[in-house]
């Protein structure tokens, strides 16, 4: 299929009843439409919407949130950019995608969405399309990642929320399963842990073994070694080493050869 020629735009007032949104869409930003309601109360429409035909109607290509500003003030046209029509939804979302370049509010999966349809459309890879779309492979590489290892549910508090792709890359790359995914998405939503936070959280809930505390009393060839978690602080180390003290003079009390006292003790 060939592709539509976008060279030359045409400008008119379409009516707002004759318009619709794309399918694929991403979700409004409510406190976007709301900033924008009193942008265009004060200054009208600054920048048109641009849409494609659709029969006798039009579907929005970019503009989303003007469109819909605009249709919740009550007025009855809008100002928009006619691309050519025919254009298939796929083609929509390329147009969309090279428009936007890749919004920064925009999300993970929207993303995702838009280098898949252009990947489709010129018959090449992600990355290939990724490229064409001005998207680097890093980010590419995040996104997917976000998408493919979140969770259901935790890619909809991402939408939710509209977390940004540098938290939701750490989720997704760092926690062990869902319940930590949602868990560190809810505590970054509360404003409980930032970025860094997350990445501290994932370290201090990892594999490796928790640290001890070991002590070792040499006299000549006798060790007596004692292990306690670091974490016990000096509360601990004080009443391992009474313990230990107490253990020690009991084996004197029975008169223990001094020189088994590591292997006596090793045994409680």
């Amino acid at each position: 299929m060939p592709k539509p020629n976008l060279g030359r735009f045409v400008v008119q007032q379409i009516e707002i009843q004759r318009v619709r949104r794309m399918r694929t869409a991403r979700p409004l930003d409510e406190a976007h439409v709301a900033v924008l309601c009193d942008s265009i109360k004060r200054n009208g429409l600054l920048q048109p919407i641009g849409v494609s035909p659709d029969g006798e109607h039009f579907v929005v290509v970019t503009g989303n949130h003007r469109f819909a500003a605009v249709s919740r003030l009550g007025i009855k046209v809008i100002d928009a950019v006619i691309l050519p029509e025919g254009m298939t939804e796929n083609q929509l979302l390329v147009q969309s995608l090279h428009e936007n370049h890749v919004r920064k509010a925009e999300s993970a999966e929207a993303m995702l969405c838009r280098i898949q349809a252009l990947a489709e459309y010129e018959k090449c890879t992600l990355p290939e399309a990724a490229k064409l779309a001005g998207v680097s492979p890093g980010t590419l590489s995040k996104i997917q990642k976000i998408v493919n290892s979140l969770s259901p549910a935790a890619l909809e508090l991402v939408r939710k929320h509209k977390i940004g792709s540098a938290i939701s890359y750490e989720v997704a790359r760092l926690a062990k399963n869902e319940q930590q995914q949602l868990e560190w998405l809810e505590d970054y939503v509360a404003g409980k842990k930032s970025r860094e936070q997350i990445k501290l959280a994932a370290t201090q809930s990892s594999t490796s073994k928790p640290k001890k505390l070991r002590i070792n009393v040499t006299v000549d060839d006798v060790v007596v070694k004692a292990t306690l978690p670091a974490e016990l602080g000096y509360a601990g180390l004080c009443q391992a080493l009474a313990t230990l003290r107490s253990k020690i003079a009991l084996q004197e009390k029975r008169e223990i050869g001094f020189h088994l006292l590591p292997e006596v003790l090793k045994g409680q």
